[in-house]
């Protein structure tokens, strides 16, 4: 005679069926979305770079003026702060003797 499995064995196998079909398409779909993700990283990575290699380009040509290039004087922006040669402060005040008692 034959064994025949008892129902609840034969409802557990179907219930482990249908996990592992669900399963499946857990794993394909947390696969797709890996896919779509790392190509966005990969385009942000290239947008980074771009735009860090454009604000180098604008800062090397802000320090462009007329001591660091061919460029004439008048050129140079009128808004350039102050040298730190033209201002040196000093501990003492400024002026002739002090009062002599």
């Amino acid at each position: 005679m034959p064994l025949v499995p008892p129902p609840a064995e034969v409802a557990l196998r179907a219930r482990v069926a249908e996990l592992e079909a669900a399963n499946a398409a857990l794993r394909e779909a947390a696969a797709a979305r890996d896919e779509g993700a790392a190509a966005q990283l990969a385009a942000r990575d290239a947008q980074l770079a771009a735009l860090a290699a454009r604000v180098e380009e604008l800062e090397r040509r802000l320090a462009k003026d007329s001591s660091t290039s061919s460029k004439p004087p008048s050129s140079d922006s009128p808004y350039k702060p102050p040298s730190p040669w033209g201002v040196i402060a000093s501990a003492r005040k400024s002026g002739g003797r002090g009062a002599v008692p």
